[in-house]
């Protein structure tokens, strides 16, 4: 299965993160992808990526759980700290994210 081929599959306000090469090059909403060819000063590597449609090599979901208060506690940043949480716990905050790994 192909880049494109797998984009298809995922709608619009999923979350997204692609990886290439062991290296992230896009993480956001899936609606947002369509934008990076049109934007000329964006995200060259992802622009190349959807230029070739390569090979997906994995597909997974993931699910990040984050405290809250993370900055203050010193802990290790949210994948996109300043997007606000899918759910919202007393303490946590909860992200799913589709991650698509490239050849």
């Amino acid at each position: 299965m192909q880049l494109y081929d797998m984009l298809e599959l995922i709608k619009g306000p999923e979350r997204v993160r692609i990886f290439r090469g062991g290296k992230e090059i896009f993480t956001g909403y899936r609606g947002m992808i369509g934008h990076v060819l049109e934007d000329r000063h964006g995200n060259g590597d992802l622009q190349k990526a959807l230029e070739e449609n390569p090979d997906v090599i994995d597909f997974r979901a993931s699910t990040e759980i984050r405290a809250k208060d993370w900055k203050e506690r010193g802990l290790m940043a949210p994948i996109e700290p300043d997007q606000a949480p899918e759910y919202e716990f007393k303490d946590m905050i909860l992200q799913t994210y589709y991650e698509i790994k490239l050849e």
